[in-house]
């Protein structure tokens, strides 16, 4: 495989929700709106997903700016660049993977100013090569921009794909022929819509440490998740689960609590312990389709 590793920009390499907060706390600021007209700038962002000038559009009939929607584009891409803010881990993840020789590159779709962000954050010169839709002319979950984002980097495209999007990152990193890298931001996969990605992780280190194969699972299992798991497996099964280790329990304190055993003993013992692993298995795979992402 070659040592190819494509990242997605918002809410991917930067936080773009924390730096829309600080653009919208200012934009509420310089033009005097009410108490309550952030969740109006929220509800009609969608995640950034809507296009600026619809998005304008709609603040301003919702919110009655008397401002033009060219003049609050030009105001946009003037200030919301400078809100962002990129973390020293982060940086030194990506630098990590430059050093153990890997092409690395940037993938977003969105509009020329997406490169005002990596200036910004002074993050253009991390990068071998960068790729925003609007500029190549292909935008994802398209082909096309992974192949421009590989010959920017120099080499073929094979090798990972690091993103927040289902369909533009993952599904569309996945039809490119890469492997997949999901950041979550604290959601879970919805398998009902797409194939899950190979990896689940939430912060680019993580990505990076499973990148470069020191992390064989991108995300340890909380209590809390041990425990909604274990009440999402059928309630005879939890039952088996715990007579098998009850069991174990009682052989193991029974055996080790004699000085004299039989061959009898020692063979029960450890037929019941060979149940165990294929008890937890049981609790960590309910579902045969989560295969490809028991991490998630």
């Amino acid at each position: 495989m070659a040592r190819l590793a494509l990242f997605d920009l918002d809410n991917t390499l930067l936080d773009r929700e924390r730096a829309f907060e600080r653009w919208a706390s200012i934009f509420i600021e310089l033009h005097g709106l009410p108490e309550g007209s952030w969740s109006i700038i929220e509800l009609m962002d969608e995640d950034g997903l809507r296009p600026r000038s619809e998005f304008f559009e709609g603040l301003r009939e919702a919110l009655s700016i008397d401002i033009g929607v060219e003049d609050l584009l030009a105001d946009y891409h003037d200030q919301y660049p400078r809100c962002f803010s990129v973390d020293r881990e982060t940086v030194d993840a990506v630098r990590r993977l430059r050093d153990n020789g890997w092409k690395v590159g940037v993938v977003t779709n969105g509009p020329p100013s997406q490169m005002s962000k990596l200036e910004a954050t002074d993050l253009l010169g991390e990068f071998d090569g960068i790729c925003v839709s609007s500029i190549v002319g292909s935008r994802k979950p398209e082909r096309g921009i992974f192949e421009e984002a590989a010959r920017a980097c120099g080499v073929a495209l094979e090798g990972w794909m690091v993103g927040d999007s289902p369909s533009a990152d993952v599904a569309g990193g996945r039809a490119a022929g890469l492997a997949t890298i999901w950041m979550s931001r604290g959601r879970e996969w919805d398998h009902s819509q797409l194939p899950p990605p190979d990896f689940a992780v939430a912060t680019i280190a993580e990505a990076v440490n499973v990148i470069l194969g020191t992390k064989c699972r991108s995300e340890k299992v909380s209590m809390t998740r041990c425990l909604q798991r274990w009440w999402k497996v059928p309630r005879l099964t939890r039952l088996l689960i715990l007579l098998v280790i009850i069991a174990w329990v009682s052989l193991t304190d029974n055996y080790l609590g004699h000085r004299h055993h039989s061959d009898q003993d020692l063979i029960l013992l450890c037929q019941s312990a060979f149940f165990i692993p294929y008890c937890f298995n049981a609790l960590r795979r309910r579902n045969p389709q989560e295969s490809l992402s028991e991490n998630l």
